[in-house]
């Protein structure tokens, strides 16, 4: 192995350093609860009963489980200074993308100063999910809610609000959120990650 190549291969070992700590720190159902009085305990209030924490935090654990997995799977501890590397032409790659999806989901729904843009990207999201239970629902032929009562639920929790309840209906796609998300790197930081 060249120089150039162990470097490449202890990069993303010395960044999957980290994992660990996120592990433990996401195993402590602390995590899962707002400040009472801070903005996300009054985004839960409003959205109530899809709170925008929970999905925040269901994000988080989501990218580092992912990352948890990558981890393993990249690296095997044969001794205390010894590393076997082991890498997969494919699953691997869909290791980091869900892992960077899933921490960009959790910026994007959190990251507007406005409360009513948070509540509403919350919303999104629970549409999005409704419509794919639905679409499940229906092939299964379960009984079920229907669709529109769903809509109207959902729509309700806007009411407070001066948004348009069909803006709900825009799914929003990965590459908008992981794009929002990104924006919120210190500058440069892409181009360190992508090295």
């Amino acid at each position: 192995m060249t120089p150039d190549e162990d470097g490449q291969l202890r990069s993303p070992g010395d960044a999957l350093e980290i994992v660990p700590e996120w592990v433990r720190l996401t195993g402590s159902p602390t995590g899962q609860q707002p400040v009472p009085g801070r903005d996300l305990a009054y985004d839960d209030r409003r959205a109530n009963p899809y709170p925008v924490s929970h999905a925040a935090w269901a994000a988080m654990l989501a990218a580092v489980s992912h990352l948890a997995c990558l981890r393993d799977s990249l690296f095997h501890w044969t001794g205390s200074d010894q590393v076997e590397a082991r890498i997969h032409t494919h699953g691997q790659f869909s290791l980091v993308r869900g892992a960077l999806e899933n921490a960009s989901r959790a910026v994007w729904m959190l990251e507007p100063d406005d409360p009513d843009e948070r509540l509403l990207r919350r919303l999104r999201l629970e549409w999005a999910e409704s419509g794919a239970l639905e679409q499940v629902r229906q092939l299964i032929g379960a009984p079920g809610r229907n669709i529109d009562d769903r809509f109207d639920e959902l729509t309700a929790l806007l009411r407070p609000t001066a948004i348009d309840p069909d803006a709900i209906k825009s799914k929003p796609g990965y590459g908008t959120i992981v794009k929002a998300a990104g924006e919120h790197l210190p500058s440069g930081s892409a181009q360190q990650l992508a090295r």
